[in-house]
């Protein structure tokens, strides 16, 4: 009995709870059964458009076409679809091909609706020729008018500014339905996603703190709320950054409109079309911190590294890494060229070097960030300037963006009282068309220098507190750490499952309280500090603050040294402050 193997598809996900799929399979397996076919297997694609062609790149429909090709599904086998129109409703210049393929490829279809089927020999045949791509020619017109009276009625709805139930998944639609309302349990979880991404923490992170916590995803459904696509298990770190970098927080709404396979906007946002739940500052300041956290380097469950992409070597200017000496118990600084030159090819000659302890350097760093004397660094920033550039280029657009639209309101008046046959009104309609586009233009100048006007004061405001708040997170770090020596002592001295399982969880929460506010110190040092070179040969470490002009050097203690100056291979017992010097610095990479 030769192979069968049926296809089902329809678009959309509300089609589950109709009769289609129970439809469609029922009549693959009666026709199996008339014909004398083995049914093997169903491919499915269900909730998925075959409009553009989607299930034939990426969906069920794929894997078949690829099982056909690989002869994994051997000639003479057959394929059973309700209709054509499963297969494909895109264009005829796109579906045909494909189609005429599977049948040269040996593979038998029938449409189990009209009971036609379809083989190698109709490829000569023009009769069944005709007939499926009137088939074709149809669904694809049905789809194609869909989709235009589907845009059309967005587009009204937006010109007319009425509102849709499906809206942003904090916001819902008001009982009247003419506004959106916040929906408060869920924009307090995406104010504290803002806040966390503000203070460092990246999108892995974020979504492991809430999944440890069991925090709701937002597409899960809620009562009196419809929801598009399908229901997350949990947070993943593409939900937090779509989440981070979606505008419609701040109450913009950006149209869009299908182009092949992606989508472009649709003319300009609106704004104000759904209220503000992040305000602009808070905005700026999770975007400025995001560009800072992606910055190479694994942070870990407990932002292990928080000298990342900052520190140095300086004998070869490859990163330094984190790396555990043989027992695991001690993590230290060395640089990633040392051993195998795998950073950039480059073998350092720092090779056997003592290597620093990274508790050690992150313990003195900290201690004595009241002598880097962060007021003067930061006496007059350029932020400043940038400031007030920033507010004169506003206040120029906007009395440009007013000068032009006087200029249109009389333009207008006159236009309105000339013949229509007067040959000035195409002057004047080309002077306007002018004055639109230049007014579009500096609108969008405009919006690009309020955020970044938004940026700068969130940076100032940053660096204003940034001694008190080092200060401050690193005693909150103290605490937790010794919580832990302690945590850690008590598992080494458990006897029991029960107890050694308590103490690892209070390790565990250990690192995951330690997490933000090791985020927050990561954020905070690379507001003034512009890198950090480590020489292992020497000993040294040099904290070179932004600008390059002040260095505060530190030193490894209890190193024997021979003759010639060169540091034995012994553990440091620690490192020491030396001192602060004002030169120029190579900064380069």
């Amino acid at each position: 009995m030769p192979d069968a193997f049926s296809y089902v598809r329809f678009s959309t996900p509300e089609q589950m709870k109709g009769d289609s799929l129970r439809r469609q399979t029922r009549m693959s397996e009666a026709f199996a059964a008339e014909n004398r076919l083995t049914l093997r297997t169903s491919y499915t694609d269900l909730g998925m458009s075959g409009f553009r062609g989607k299930n034939r790149d990426k969906g069920s429909l794929r894997r078949f076409l690829d099982a056909v090709e690989d002869g994994r599904i051997p000639r003479g086998s057959w394929l059973l679809v309700e209709s054509l129109d499963r297969i494909s409703r895109d264009r005829i210049g796109e579906a045909l091909p494909e189609f005429l393929n599977l049948l040269k490829s040996g593979i038998i279809v029938a449409t189990l609706q009209d009971k036609r089927i379809y083989d190698e020999r109709s490829v000569d045949d023009p009769m069944q020729l005709v007939g499926s791509l009137i088939v074709m020619s149809r669904a694809h017109e049905e789809s194609a008018m869909k989709s235009h009276r589907t845009k059309e009625a967005w587009k009204t709805r937006r010109e007319k500014g009425l509102r849709h139930a499906l809206c942003p998944a904090w916001l819902k639609l008001s009982s009247d339905g003419q506004s959106y309302e916040p929906i408060e349990s869920r924009v307090r979880v995406l104010v504290e996603i803002f806040e966390m991404s503000a203070n460092g923490i990246g999108t892995s992170g974020i979504a492991r703190i809430l999944n440890e916590r069991a925090e709701p995803p937002f597409s899960k459904k809620l009562k009196g709320k419809p929801r598009a696509g399908r229901e997350a298990r949990g947070w993943h770190a593409a939900s937090v950054r779509d989440l981070l970098t979606s505008r419609a927080v701040l109450g913009e709404l950006q149209p869009y409109h299908r182009e092949g396979h992606g989508k472009i906007p649709a003319g300009d946002p609106i704004r104000n079309h759904y209220p503000a739940v992040i305000d602009d500052a808070l905005f700026a300041r999770a975007q400025a911190a995001r560009r800072k956290t992606g910055r190479k380097g694994r942070k870990g469950t407990a932002y292990s590294n928080l000298f990342a992409g900052l520190a140095f070597c300086a004998r070869c200017r490859g990163p330094m890494r984190l790396a555990h000496n043989a027992t695991q118990t001690q993590i230290y600084y060395r640089c990633a060229n040392a051993s195998t030159g795998i950073a950039s090819g480059i073998k350092c000659d720092s090779l056997g070097s003592t290597y620093f302890n990274a508790r050690s350097v992150e313990i003195q760093l900290l201690h004595h960030v009241e002598e880097y004397r962060l007021h003067e660094l930061f006496a007059n920033p350029e932020t400043d300037a940038q400031l007030r550039d920033v507010e004169s280029n506003l206040v120029a657009y906007a009395e440009r963006i007013g000068e032009l639209e006087r200029q249109q309101k009389n333009i207008l008046r006159q236009v309105a009282i000339l013949d229509e046959e007067d040959p000035i009104l195409e002057d004047f309609h080309k002077v306007l068309r002018e004055q639109r586009s230049e007014i579009r233009l500096h609108q969008d100048q405009a919006k690009l220098l309020k955020e970044h006007h938004t940026e700068l004061l969130a940076q100032q405001d940053q660096r204003d507190d940034v001694e008190k708040t080092i200060i401050k997170l690193r005693a909150k770090l103290r605490v937790l750490q010794w919580d832990e020596s302690v945590h850690r002592k008590w598992l080494n001295a458990a006897t029991t499952d029960e107890d050694k399982a308590r103490w690892k969880e209070a390790i565990e929460q250990n690192h995951r309280d330690m997490l933000p506010i090791r985020a927050k110190l990561s954020i905070a040092l690379q507001q003034f500090v512009q890198r950090t070179d480590f020489d292992q040969v020497a000993g040294t470490i040099d904290v070179i603050m932004v600008g390059g002009k002040v260095r505060y050097r530190f030193e490894r203690k209890g190193l024997k040294t021979r003759k010639d100056g060169v540091n034995l291979n012994l553990r440091a017992s620690g490192i020491e402050f030396v001192g602060r010097t004002e030169a120029e610095y190579y900064l380069g990479p």
